[in-house]
């Protein structure tokens, strides 16, 4: 195992940049649910041969 968090992880926790918080059921079936779409999209497309992909927005 490795002995901590990464360099890169520690940079986003000082910089603030990712943060602790809490969530609730609610939130986390509707993060579910959307990946579950996600891959559902992804397997079509790669079953019809549309693997090019768009970034993804923010």
């Amino acid at each position: 195992m490795g002995n901590g968090v990464s360099p890169a992880l520690q940079r986003l926790l000082e910089e603030r940049k990712l943060l602790k918080m809490r969530t609730d059921r609610k939130l986390v079936l509707k993060e579910m649910a959307a990946a579950k779409a996600d891959l559902k999209d992804a397997k079509e497309s790669l079953k019809i041969g549309k693997s090019k992909w768009a970034t993804i927005p923010q």
